[in-house]
């Protein structure tokens, strides 16, 4: 019996050694992904605001060109 139990702790040891390091991967890997979704979202985010900037001066640019609409789509008011 005393030799079942010495044969446990010695093949226990490494065991729980290997268990704690995958342990340790996944939470290295887990904070990674983290940081990467956190990246992501202020990525997103900048995206966003350039978008809604790029459309407000494509707005101005349309009003502001002196002919509208019709100017942008190619129709010239002196053609008819």
């Amino acid at each position: 019996m005393r030799n079942h139990r010495l044969q446990v702790q010695l093949t226990s040891g490494p065991k729980k050694h290997a268990l704690e390091l995958m342990r340790k991967k996944i939470e290295v890997q887990n904070e990674r992904c983290v940081l990467a979704r956190q990246r992501h979202g202020v990525a997103k985010a900048a995206f966003q605001a350039a978008d809604i900037e790029l459309q407000a001066e494509e707005g101005e640019k349309v009003w502001t060109a002196g002919g509208g609409v019709a100017e942008e789509e190619g129709v010239d008011a002196g053609d008819e």
